[in-house]
């Protein structure tokens, strides 16, 4: 596959910012948010629920089309259909059932797919999050995919400075799966200033997809 049919890593979708704030609140792995009173300390079982503090949707390859989603939404937990026209100029909606719901307060990812309109598509990613990103989700490297499946893959600083073996999921916003493994020697290359190229896992219909890491010098 040539070059220039490679889609960067966070650059091949447009990302539409739905949040909300929940203060020291935290999911209870049923699609619940719990604040402990004033002055207690949340209970063990609060402590290792997910934080969700912001709803993080993306929609792939946007053209003007938004997601309008509230809390009350997701606490409600029941099926909703939305209208993602937004200013594009042609209709498409997705519906949201009381089971997305409900993984999205337990802390998975959704990752849905829009009414076809026109011929096309558009694949939505949900995640419930904190209100800042932990390093462990934030991209130390350059990453292109290679391919128009809208591939993703996050490594942080940490891992590539730890120079141990990992095997990461990309899937992102495309409809199937894949993942990439790293080796130690990758990482070292990496650490050098050089580009690394992986092949991906393959899919179910034999296909994969080309991976090129760069790790930028620091200044």
């Amino acid at each position: 596959m040539k070059r220039r049919g490679l889609l960067k890593a966070g650059m091949a979708f447009a990302v539409a910012p739905l949040s909300f704030s929940r203060a020291s609140s935290a999911c209870d792995g049923h699609g619940n948010w719990e604040t402990p009173p004033s002055g207690k300390a949340p209970d063990k079982a609060a402590e290792k629920a997910p934080v969700c503090e912001r709803l993080v949707a993306r929609i792939g390859r946007n053209h003007g089309h938004v997601f309008t989603i509230v809390a009350a939404d997701v606490l409600a937990a029941v099926d909703k259909t939305y209208d993602l026209t937004g200013t594009s100029g042609h209709r498409h909606t997705i519906t949201i059932t009381a089971a997305d719901f409900k993984k999205l307060g337990a802390g998975q990812i959704v990752r849905l797919a829009s009414s076809r309109e026109g011929g096309h598509i558009h694949r939505l990613f949900l995640e419930c999050a904190p209100a800042v990103d932990p390093p462990e989700r934030v991209n130390a490297c350059e990453i292109e995919v290679a391919g128009k499946d809208e591939h993703e893959l996050v490594i942080p600083d940490a891992d590539v400075k730890a120079k141990a073996p990992r095997t990461y999921d990309i899937q992102g916003l495309a409809g199937h799966e894949h993942s990439v493994t790293v080796t130690a020697a990758d990482f070292e290359d990496l650490l050098g200033g050089k580009q690394v190229k992986i092949p991906s896992s393959r899919g179910t219909d034999g296909h994969n997809h080309l991976v090129f890491i760069r790790y930028p010098r620091k200044a």
